[in-house]
């Protein structure tokens, strides 16, 4: 969410929250109650009392759903529920058949390639150097969590296999999540197009909000919206919902 938070008002400050395991200590309970209970007493150590103002990236914003729900339970406001590029999985015919797997392996090159192609000239490089960077961290990761598996079956010691573990424990929470109807208004940010299998406009989220949904179609393609130059179009959305200025892209960024 960097390039997201640096194109914020200067006024608007942005925490992050991490998930359990990702600097190597233990998972815990990685059930999206679990989590998104850990989340809130984390929030109120720097806001006690709301009105809250939450968003998540895939399934990051199913977990911000379930903090509002939490939140909503206990009494507190929450202003917005940003959720940016986020599916209903318990909307569609999941997991997805074979065939619209290797369907949307393909999209997702193709999709990064129109999402370089769309950039302005002078952002292409920017675009290719930060999804690279990216794409090869994800590699790495793959890798020793490879390695790992093969060295623990002949007995040899390893270490730096938790991304990859975490990463599959969120996957299988998501799977068993309920969801439950969030008493307010989910503000849903969703690129132009889809991969296959996920056709619903509002991405299967119709009737999680007895609110509604704000539907914010963006120009970019699937898995660019939190990239230059394609963030600043989102950033610009959500300053709207936040009802603040977005900072002008020639201007230093704020401590946040």
């Amino acid at each position: 969410y960097r390039a997201l938070a640096f194109h914020l008002s200067p006024n608007q400050p942005v925490y992050g929250l991490q998930a359990a395991g990702l600097d190597g200590g233990p998972l815990g309970d990685t059930t999206f109650e679990a989590v998104a209970r850990r989340y809130i007493q984390e929030i109120r150590t720097v806001q006690p009392h709301g009105p809250y103002q939450l968003g998540g990236y895939c399934l990051g914003g199913t977990i911000a759903l379930e903090m509002a729900c939490q939140f909503h339970a206990a009494g507190e406001a929450v202003e917005l529920v940003a959720m940016f590029e986020n599916y209903n999985i318990k909307s569609i015919n999941w997991p997805l058949p074979l065939r619209s797997r290797l369907l949307n392996s393909f999209l997702n090159l193709y999709y990064h390639l129109m999402n370089v192609i769309e950039a302005p000239a002078g952002s292409r490089l920017a675009f290719v150097r930060e999804k690279a960077t990216v794409e090869i961290s994800r590699a790495r990761e793959a890798l020793r969590h490879n390695w790992s598996s093969v060295a623990r079956k002949v007995g040899l010691p390893v270490e730096g296999r938790y991304r990859l573990t975490v990463g599959t424990a969120y996957d299988n929470a998501l799977v068993d999540y309920n969801i439950r109807a969030y008493p307010g208004k989910i503000c849903l940010f969703l690129p132009r197009h889809r991969f296959h299998g996920f056709h619903d406009r509002l991405g299967g989220w119709g009737k999680a909000a007895t609110g509604g949904i704000d539907l914010i179609d963006l120009s970019s393609n699937p898995r660019g919206s939190l990239v230059e130059p394609h963030v600043r179009e989102l950033a610009a959305a959500l300053c709207d919902r936040l009802h603040t200025m977005p900072l002008n892209a020639d201007s230093s960024p704020s401590t946040m």
